[in-house]
């Protein structure tokens, strides 16, 4: 089953927030990880 965009965004930004902590993950970060930019992040 495919993901939605929310979904990746989501996961990518729980994974991340996990092992490195929610002030050292940045939107950039989030963003490479679930394969999409900073604009649809944002949106």
């Amino acid at each position: 089953m495919a993901k939605t965009l929310q979904e990746k965004i989501l996961a990518a930004a729980s994974e991340l927030f996990y092992s490195q902590g929610i002030i050292a993950t940045g939107i950039d970060a989030i963003a490479k990880v679930a394969n999409t930019t900073k604009m649809s992040l944002y949106k």
